[in-house]
């Protein structure tokens, strides 16, 4: 007979092939499979932390190794054994799970956020029920998270005495499990309920888990009926979400739905510019240029702006385009030859390489001129010196102005950005 220990070896043994060992040993030496019954799992965890960790940073890896192993899809939950020491309950207003430095001021804003910026800054006035429950929804890394946090905390300055908390969707999975194994669900639904402001992170999460979105449905009433305000943020539209219950997506809807789009390229560049300049680091036209291509998003982009910041306080020197490239590794700058992107541009563009060095000022020959200019940029180590000279002695103004044509039209329509993801596609 094959027991649950059996299982959860040779489900852990594919989770330590994907991860470097001392993080393996650090999160899962300690971690044993309780209950495996019908289409759940329940994992035990040393506490509470171990839990929330384990459900943000593993929990896709787990439910995939369970399905190799199982040929089967359990539910994958966590629990703990509750310490004696630990309350049962938190003080709502004292602990609201809220980074005080996340706030309306220190959020970068632009076209692309600010109707989601307005609705966030309405809610956290009393006479905001039109906007109840905001919804924000964008891609990773643009930020609704910061806003969730600077709603609370706004909140939280003009009234200490509010209770408010912020809820990471994983967190809430967790405690659902939690205080249901110990005959606290009760309690741990009145808790909440008795919130004046619920910010709840990352409700996209909770698909296929119908007893976390029945909880958070029952909760919703509760609040809703009451006037009591909530803000949920998700990585698409209501309308989008797949695996949530039809009466949840439905109460999302019921208020505002703000979407944070993506900023176009020249507003990136300020934003980087900013927060340079926020950081106390002087950043050239080409870091920042680097930058708007090495960064995935605005999390990623703190981090590398961080990262030269530090270099820049601990060495004293210039930050230049070589050191900027040194310090940020895994940028999506590839090992690709500037003869390489002529001729496959060429090639896409059905002329010859010759062309894009010797021919004139016709657009048959400059716009594909220019978008290899552009990504020579974008995928070489090269200077704007060296990449002009690689096109018939251009000068270095010539390769930036073909840049920010490129970058111009990339914004303007579609049709250049389909050219760049086409030869993209090809060079790497």
């Amino acid at each position: 007979m094959v027991t649950s220990e059996h299982i959860w070896l040779r489900v852990t043994k594919r989770i330590q092939s994907k991860l470097p060992n001392g993080e393996f040993q650090t999160w899962f030496s300690k971690a044993t499979l309780k209950t495996l019954e019908g289409d759940s799992a329940v994992i035990s965890v040393p506490n509470r932390f171990h839990a929330i960790w384990m459900m943000e940073k593993y929990l896709p890896a787990i439910e995939e190794c369970f399905a190799k192993t199982l040929k089967a899809s359990p539910k994958v939950s966590f629990c703990y054994e509750q310490s004696t020491q630990e309350p049962t309950e938190d003080p709502e207003g004292v602990n609201p799970g809220l980074d005080p430095s996340l706030t309306f001021e220190e959020m970068q804003k632009g076209k692309w956020n600010r109707f989601a910026c307005s609705s966030a800054l309405r809610v956290t006035e009393k006479s905001s029920r039109a906007y109840n429950p905001l919804y924000l929804f964008s891609g990773p890394g643009l930020g609704k998270t910061h806003l969730l946090h600077a709603v609370g905390n706004r909140i939280r300055v003009e009234n200490p005495d509010a209770a408010v908390r912020f809820v990471p969707c994983a967190t809430f999975v967790s405690e659902c499990s939690v205080y249901s194994s110990k005959d606290q669900y009760q309690s741990f639904e009145e808790r909440l309920s008795s919130l004046d402001v619920l910010i709840f992170d990352d409700v996209h999460l909770l698909r296929q888990r119908t007893g976390p979105q029945d909880t958070l449905v029952s909760l919703f009433d509760s609040l809703y009926s009451r006037d009591r305000r909530m803000v949920f943020s998700a990585d698409r539209p209501v309308q989008e979400l797949e695996g949530i219950s039809k009466p949840l997506r439905s109460r999302l809807g019921w208020g505002v739905l703000a979407e944070i789009g993506m900023p176009d390229h020249n507003g990136l560049l300020g934003i980087i510019k900013k927060m340079g300049k926020d950081n106390g680091v002087h950043l050239p036209e080409d870091v920042v240029f680097f930058l708007s291509h090495a960064s995935r998003d605005f999390k990623s982009l703190k981090k590398n702006i961080l990262k030269i910041r530090s270099y820049a306080l601990l060495k004293g020197g210039q930050i230049n385009i070589s050191v900027a490239k040194s310090l940020i590794k895994g940028s999506n700058q590839s090992k690709i030859g500037i003869e390489d992107i002529k001729s496959v541009t060429a090639g896409y563009f059905n002329i010859p390489i010759h062309d894009l060095t010797t021919g004139g000022k016709k657009r048959s020959h400059s716009y594909p001129r220019q978008v290899a200019m552009y990504l020579a940029r974008k995928y070489t180590d090269l200077s704007f010196k060296e990449i002009g000279s690689s096109f018939g002695n251009k000068d270095h103004s010539t390769v930036i102005h073909a840049i920010r044509k490129i970058e111009q039209y990339r914004d303007q329509g579609k049709s250049t950005t389909d050219d760049l993801t086409r030869i993209e596609n090809l060079i790497s």
